[in-house]
């Protein structure tokens, strides 16, 4: 069996629950990811930064010092520092300080470390996986495995390839397809080497998860990140040689330990410039010993790192060549490690190879991640969730939350305070970030809020990382499914009831009789390379007589597999100090990075490309208000909620009167009736403006029409808006733009919005604005991967992060800044803000996502915005004037906290002290503790309208999701309505007073719950809301591939009636009316009538 095979098998159930740890050792840096019970997946942190050095040092007394720490005592004594001791793993012992250290014994300290964070972080040492590059044989795999031994790891730590982790991460966490039989590329750009792969689908495994194997392996050895910045040095040598030259000679051949300090320091300052680079057109090179500051240009650095970055490309083909494949024909050329941030390395694959690569704000963590899921694929991860629209809303930046706290529940032994972080506390691992996120981690799809990148998004339209909320842009991972339907079949026998008994861990789907499937989805070394002119000696002043200067992997001779011949040696390495002097190791991308927070278990991300189902996600204000009743007419002038007093008194008399009849009329003839269901029939088939890939497809419903966007292979966007009656198209439009990923789009009542992912070299966003009646470009604007976005009235709200402001942006007046608002300060001056959009009982009675993010909420019945601050305080908005009605109160709540704004209420789940849920009169802030749970380790998430003065929640001890309970509480008075244990609630819809349970288990079900908290069914496949009583439910998790999922619709409390079965689409891109579905299908758009 192929060795990435039968390692991932042997991993596949290694732990579906609970921790697990992943450790990627790179030769320059580790990371370790650890995954959490709740299904958050977060980096561990050493020193505040998730990269650990993989250096070595080893003291006088025989101690071994790693990381940092070790990077600063080298500092003083070269020769007892190895920074990258996994070019020695060919060698026995590496020599340092005099004494000969076993390889085994450097990987084993630094596994060490990490197995120290680990346990700071959970208690104790969680089951763990270790990944290798893939071209590694048995021999080196057991030099891992000895360090393992000798770290003290449990012998049932798994170890696997590389690329295999990269490619799960691929197919899960962004949500990209790889169909069976199809490859991926990975392109591993590191500070040291660049190891190159071809991984294949080769099916699945007996639980229906995806098997991943190695087709062919290669590389460069003398290629990465320290080559690029040799080549720099030895460019401005050139320079400094002839206007310098005793400088030039000082760097070039330090004698004393302050020269070869400045020479460290020198540097330093040009792999610092090389970042630099990446975001702008110039940077700075400070000189030691030169007055002024040499500059380099982004045109300069290319022109010298092109030759060797074409070397990494035209290596690329010929791994890609060796696997059988052409690059065109490949599932998605996937590229990580630090140095792929470097924007010229994309633009030459994608130049060269013809195939657009991915690749990530922080392309060093989802190795470390996949190795994660290839161990334990979260519950429910062969299904994927559909990308959800982005609701008109807010959209805070996200928090950073990577912390070692001790979760509740660890043994009592661990002592809490110890757990902390030498540093000062750190923010909790549990808040999800502000954000409004995406986007980026964690919400659900988009709603009226664009978060910040990573950010979770509720009524916020994530910001690039990720993925629309916990729905994503149709990036869900996949879940073993359903079986198709007939069309002519209903969902299933009629749902086994269960309306007085909870619903517990493990209970069988009501489709007894439903038959389940798993759903789909020789090297030899190179010479080494000739030493650069700027590269320092072999020896610097402290290094000690024979000690082997470390070397790279350089596999240059492809095979069909991993192992397909002997294995690659290693070259000298072109570190300036690894041998005369310790590197100042800082993070390799440039500064400290937050990781692009999964936000549901398992590592399912918001928004970006479309993130899977979370319980895990921060919610904020706007996280479930749903769209308005379809139909209503989109001109009807309404007064914000807050100013209809006056309209309230005049019809007093006229309620009097007819208080009687609407009282008998009530009783008789529910608010809202059962649709008039139908079989799909009056199919139209739309032309799309460009051709439809896999990049990026979405639909938005509004208004009676349907908007369809899809971008080509070349980023183009294409956006096509057509009557839901006739099909008839009233538009086509290209003016959005071209992007290298797209990434939200959602339709308001005066424009259609397009936001794009973050650009990996500038850190920025683009946010397009259509008019909607002929699809000409509005205006756009440029936004930072942190701002947030929030619409309510006829405005956009900016959540500007540099600045810490709130800049209120005219939709009508191509985007002019009408208020601008100060964010609060906290006591250390930070400006860290959430903002949450008001939400009311229409905007959670319409047709809404899987998610419970409507399609097309009204913006104008309530435009009022909370903002919460750094400081805790919070504030009432008119989003229109920018005119703060009411507040700042103090103390209101943390900006990760849980929060919904609805109905003339501000709802906080307390994250601290007793988790109470308070409730804030939005005209005075005035507070009113709802409800108190009765244990002090319980969590409230999920917080939902779900009736008239009724908000739900999801409410767990600790981490235990076995222990799920649903819980409505009177949101007027206080108290709990009713509750209901649902094992694995993972989310929750509202229904008018029902409400729909999301559960985490696999294959994915849901349950419905009545206003009464009774359990009516659970069922398998995915359930959505049409309006306050009807519901649309598929037989099978949404796809982003061509599928054919089958429709029934269903009144609460009547029989589901069987609708047939969409033909060909991609349903994680649907969206729906009362009437109308409309999808992309696989070449083109489709629209069909289920009801009226």
């Amino acid at each position: 069996m192929d060795r990435g095979a039968e390692e991932q098998g042997m991993t596949d159930g290694l732990a579906r629950d609970g921790w697990l740890l992943g450790v990627d050792l790179g030769t320059s840096h580790t990371v370790a990811m650890l995954r959490r019970p709740d299904g958050r997946t977060r980096p561990l942190l050493f020193d505040g930064q998730p990269l650990l050095p993989s250096a070595v040092y080893l003291d006088t007394t025989g101690r071994l010092h790693v990381g940092r720490d070790a990077v600063r005592l080298g500092q003083a004594e070269p020769g007892r520092l190895e920074p990258h001791p996994k070019r020695h793993v060919d060698a026995e012992t590496v020599l340092l300080g005099g004494a000969d250290v076993p390889t085994a014994d450097l990987l084993a300290a630094l596994l060490g470390a990490v197995a120290r964070e680990a346990v700071a972080a959970a208690g104790f040492l969680p089951p763990a996986v270790l990944t290798y590059p893939a071209a590694w044989g048995a021999r080196r795999r057991e030099v891992l495995t000895t360090a393992l031994a000798r770290a003290g790891w449990p012998p049932a730590t798994a170890l696997v390839p590389e690329p295999v982790a990269a490619a799960r991460y691929f197919a899960d966490v962004l949500r990209r397809p790889v169909p069976v039989g199809s490859a991926l590329a990975v392109f591993d750009f590191g500070g040291g080497t660049l190891d190159i792969a071809v991984v294949r689908n080769a099916g699945v495994t007996p639980d229906g998860l995806p098997r991943f194997t190695v087709a062919a392996s290669g590389g460069v050895d003398d290629l990465g990140g320290l080559d690029l910045d040799a080549a720099l040095v030895e460019h401005l040598g050139a320079e400094l040689s002839r206007g310098e030259p005793a400088a030039w000679a000082a760097l070039t051949e330090p004698v004393t330990l302050a020269q070869w300090r400045a020479r460290r320091q020198f540097w330093e300052d040009v792999r610092g410039a090389k970042e630099m680079l990446s975001r702008t057109a110039l940077a700075p090179v400070p000189i030691p010993g030169v007055e002024h500051a040499a500059h380099l240009t982004r045109d300069e650095f290319e022109a010298v790192a092109g030759p060797l970055l074409r070397r990494g490309v035209a290596e690329a083909a010929a791994v890609i060549g060796a696997a059988g494949v052409a690059p065109t024909e490949l599932a998605g050329l996937f590229l990580v490690g630090g140095s792929s941030r470097v924007p010229q390395v994309a633009r030459l694959l994608h130049g060269e190879l013809g195939i657009a690569p991915t690749v990530l704000e922080q392309p060093e963590l989802p190795v470390a991640e996949g190795a994660i899921i290839v161990a334990a694929p979260a519950p429910g991860d062969n299904a994927v969730t559909p990308a959800e629209p982005m609701r008109p809303a807010a959209v805070p930046p996200p928090t950073d939350t990577m912390a070692h706290p001790v979760p509740d529940g660890a043994p009592a032994s661990v002592d809490r305070d110890a757990a902390a972080v030498s540093a000062g506390d750190r923010p909790d691992a549990e808040s999800a970030g502000t954000a409004g996120r995406p986007v980026a981690a964690a919400g659900d799809a988009v709603g009226r809020s664009v978060p910040a990148a990573g950010g979770p998004v509720g009524r916020l339209v994530a910001a690039a990382a990720e993925p629309a909320g916990r729905e994503g842009a149709g990036l869900d991972r996949p879940t073993a499914a359903a079986a198709p339907l007939l069309a002519t079949e209903a969902i299933g026998p009629p749902a086994v009831a269960v309306t007085e008994t909870d619903v517990a861990a493990g209970e069988p789907a009501a489709f007894p009789d439903l038959p389940q499937r798993a759903s789909a989805s020789s090297v030899t070394g190179a010479p080494p390379a000739a030493p650069s002119p700027a590269a320092p000696p072999s020896a610097g002043p402290s290094q000690a007589p024979g000690q082997q200067a470390p070397g790279h992997q350089a596999p240059g001779q492809h095979t069909a597999g991993p192992q397909g011949g002997a294995e690659p040696h290693y070259a000298e390495p072109v570190d300036p100090w690894a041998t005369g002097e310790a590197a100042a190791f800082g993070n390799v991308g440039g500064g400290p990075m937050l990781h692009p927070v999964s936000g549901a278990p398992g590592s399912a991300s918001p928004v970006s490309a479309g993130p899977a189902p979370s319980g895990a996600e921060s919610w904020l204000a706007s996280t479930h208000p749903d769209p308005a009743p379809s139909g209503e007419p989109a001109a009807r002038a309404v007064l914000p909620a807050y100013r209809r007093k006056g309209l309230w008194i005049v019809a007093a008399a006229t309620v009097v009167v007819l208080g009687i009849a609407a009282t008998v009329v009530a009783l008789v003839w529910p608010r809202y009736p059962g649709l008039d269901y139908r079989p799909l029939a009056e199919l139209h088939r739309i032309k799309p403006a460009v051709p439809v890939t896999s990049a990026f497809n979405a639909t938005a419903l509004r208004d009676g029409r349907a908007y369809f966007a899809g971008a080509d292979d070349n980023g183009t966007l294409g956006v096509v808006a057509a009557a839901t009656d006739t099909g008839k198209t009233l538009w086509s439009s290209t003016e959005a733009g071209t992007a290298s990923r797209w990434e939200f789009f959602l339709a308001l009542p005066d424009a259609v919005v397009a936001i794009t992912a973050t650009d990996s070299g500038t850190s920025m966003r683009r946010m397009v604005l259509l008019d909607p009646g002929n699809g000409h470009k509005l205006w756009e604007r440029t936004i930072a991967r942190d701002d947030g976005l929030t619409f309510a009235g006829g405005r956009v709200v900016l959540s500007d992060s540099k600045e810490g402001r709130l800049v209120g942006l005219e939709i009508g007046a191509k985007g002019r800044g009408s208020w601008e608002l100060k964010n609060p300060k906290s006591t250390y001056d930070l400006t860290t803000t959430a903002v949450v959009a008001v939400t009311t009982e229409e905007d959670v009675a319409g047709p809404a996502t899987p998610g419970g993010v409507p399609f097309a909420d009204r913006l104008d019945d309530d435009q009022r915005i909370v903002q919460v601050g750094a400081d805790e305080s919070a504030r009432v908005i008119d989003a229109e004037s920018g005119d703060v009605v009411a507040g700042p109160r103090p103390g209101v709540a943390q900006t990760d906290d849980k929060m919904v704004a609805h109905n003339g209420r501000l709802f906080v789940a307390e994250s601290r002290d007793a988790h109470r849920l308070f409730a804030y009169d939005l005209e005075k802030l005035g507070p009113t503790v709802l409800y108190t749970p009765a244990t002090g380790n319980a969590r409230l998430d999920h917080l939902t309208p779900c009736g008239k003065d009724r908000i739900c929640l999801v409410e767990t001890t600790g981490y235990e999701t076995a222990t799920a309970q649903v819980v409505a509480v009177d949101a007027a008075k206080g108290g709990v309505v009713w509750r209901r244990a649902v094992a694995d609630a993972d989310d929750i819809v509202a229904v008018g007073e029902a409400v729909l349970v999301r559960r985490n288990t696999a294959p994915a079900q849901v349950s419905l719950l009545d206003g009464e908290g009774r359990v009516a069914w659970t069922r398998p496949g995915v359930v959505a809301r049409l309006d306050a009583g009807n519901t649309l439910q598929f037989s099978k998790p949404l796809s982003t591939t061509a599928d054919d999922p089958a429709l029934a619709g269903e009144h609460v409390g009547d029989d589901a009636v069987p609708l047939g079965a969409l033909a060909g689409v991609r349903s994680a891109s649907c969206a729906w009316d009362t009437s109308h579905v409309a999808c992309v299908a696989d070449e083109d758009f489709l629209i069909q009538r289920f009801a009226g």
